[in-house]
């Protein structure tokens, strides 16, 4: 379990809480967190890019080009964070589960910074510093080798129809994106409009199977595409609202571990009972192939703000 961020990881975000200030900016974004790693300076993180031959200085400075120079109103205090800035903070805390870790370090972060969409994100990727070379660094600093053989492919099964499935998975109409553990499909039942599917991406039975390292990774992806979904559809919950989801974790009659996200929007007849009970014609839903293919589009751009 997740425990703790390491003093120097908080000493970055503190850091980034000032370069946010000092920019007139009203909010904490990914580039002000990688400006106050580049600040901070003695982290792993921080000598991550030192071994991989980046001056900080000029990490700083290639940062500072693409912050926006307008004049603002000067922010003081704690400031928010963008959801940028929170989906790196999410990612850190995934990378230090995926290595069976329980405290987010500056490295995790700085693995976090490379993989954002953003400033940060673009920065990094012109400098030329890449996850792997990020990771084998991190892993040399700190003396150790991860249990997970990156470099492995996935386990499949020949005979396993979702193992099939998954061999064209990124060329299938219902294919929203690539997660950490898992494919994310929209549904062939959208009786409940938006119901989708998180398809593992290696062949296992039971949840319990999966190496302790990837287990936690699973209930990220969960709850990203649940936070999708719920954004997608704003107002049509009850009263209002976004939609209640339900979470179904199945692989009885499909031996292969997958979930099911399951919205449940105001004009659902029944929304307490489940929707297993439903004929099979009232599962399937009246979706065109045509809104089928935008509600995908849809849930794709969400996942990235999710």
């Amino acid at each position: 379990m997740f425990e703790r961020i390491s003093d120097r990881a908080r000493k970055v975000m503190a850091y980034a809480n000032l370069e946010a200030q000092r920019f007139n900016h009203s909010q904490i974004g990914s580039e002000h967190i990688l400006l106050g790693l580049a600040k901070e300076g003695s982290g792993i993180g921080a000598q991550v890019l030192k071994n991989l031959n980046l001056d900080l200085r000029n990490v700083r400075l290639e940062t500072e080009k693409l912050l926006a120079s307008e004049a603002r109103a000067r922010s003081t205090g704690k400031l928010p964070q963008t959801t940028a800035a929170q989906r790196v903070i999410e990612r850190a805390i995934e990378e230090s589960l995926r290595l069976n870790l329980t405290y987010l370090g500056t490295e995790h972060l700085l693995v976090a910074l490379i993989m954002d969409d953003g400033i940060a994100g673009r920065v990094l990727s012109k400098l030329g510093v890449t996850v792997t070379g990020a990771r084998d660094q991190m892993h040399t600093l700190l003396g150790y080798t991860p249990e997970l053989d990156e470099s492995r492919p996935p386990r499949q099964l020949p005979d396993c129809p979702m193992c099939q499935r998954l061999g064209q998975i990124q060329s299938d109409p219902s294919f929203i994106a690539e997660m950490q553990t898992s494919y994310a499909v929209l549904g062939d039942n959208q009786g409940t409009r938006g119901w989708c599917v998180l398809l593992l991406k290696e062949h296992h039975e039971h949840l319990a199977d999966l190496p302790v390292t990837r287990q936690p990774l699973i209930f990220f992806d969960v709850a990203r595409l649940a936070a999708a979904i719920r954004s997608v559809f704003p107002t049509s919950g009850k009263d209002g609202g976004p939609p209640r989801i339900n979470y179904e974790c199945l692989g009885n009659l499909v031996p292969h571990v997958h979930w099911h996200i399951i919205p449940r929007h105001a004009d659902d007849p029944e929304p307490t009972k489940a929707v297993w009970g439903w004929s099979e014609e009232r599962l399937r839903g009246e979706m065109s192939a045509e809104a089928r293919g935008e509600l995908v589009l849809k849930l794709r751009e969400a996942l990235k703000m999710a």
